[in-house]
């Protein structure tokens, strides 16, 4: 099933501290405060699966392997969100501090080269992606978390939206 990922740039204050209603009506209403405040970085589609183990390969470099995932799929801002199976894998997030540390560690990682990656993804496991899949998300997440780190930013990622 191919996913249309969007990346916002937002600063974490234009979201309130709690929402009220269904974990649907939450969802709604932190995408379109995403899209009204925030800056739209860049987008991806892709195979939401080949997606989703691309970046546990990438996160297994660093010995997190569902961390950029995670934060990818199901996090977000104060855990406005239920955990509803509705809401579930919708809309990511990756606060200021999260993005200049995950910033750093792609590019003391992957900047230049994918070599590091490339063992892990001899692992089984991984064979529903693939390097050049990988190196794609890596440019992505290199790209729109420098310009965050940069502003002091977070990262908000909407899916299907």
């Amino acid at each position: 099933m191919k996913d249309h990922i969007a990346f916002y740039l937002i600063d974490e204050a234009d979201y309130p501290n709690e929402l009220i209603g269904s974990d649907e009506e939450k969802l709604t209403e932190l995408v379109c405060l995403t899209q009204k405040h925030g800056i739209f970085q860049s987008e991806l589609e892709v195979d939401r699966v080949a997606f989703m183990f691309g970046l546990e390969a990438i996160g297994a470099c660093f010995g997190v392997r569902e961390l950029i995932a995670t934060l990818t799929f199901n996090y977000s801002p104060m855990s406005l969100l239920g955990t509803s199976p509705e809401t579930n894998e919708a809309f990511g997030f990756i606060n200021k501090v999260m993005s200049k540390d995950l910033f750093a560690a792609l590019e003391s990682r992957f900047s230049g080269t994918m070599d590091s990656v490339e063992p892990i993804l001899n692992d089984d496991y991984y064979k529903r992606t693939s390097r050049d899949l990988v190196e794609r998300i890596c440019k992505i997440y290199l790209e729109v978390l420098s310009v965050a780190s940069a502003k002091g930013l977070s990262v908000a990622v909407l899916h299907n939206q």
